[in-house]
């Protein structure tokens, strides 16, 4: 059986450690000096993904 390498995998903001929830659909992302709004009413907002996956934790 041949191993999948998981290295090319798309990282996505679900699975950041630094998302973190505000209501109604909207996640903020944690990272950085001013928080962004990565997820609007549970979809991808304009800086969806912005923190290219430095803190990703497998899903």
């Amino acid at each position: 059986m041949r191993k999948r390498n998981r290295r090319n995998k798309q990282p996505i903001c679900e699975c950041c450690e630094n998302l973190i929830p505000i209501g109604e659909g909207d996640h903020i992302c944690g990272e950085g000096d001013e928080p962004k709004l990565v997820l609007d009413d549970y979809q991808p907002a304009d800086d969806y993904g912005w923190g290219g996956g430095k803190f990703f934790r497998e899903a």
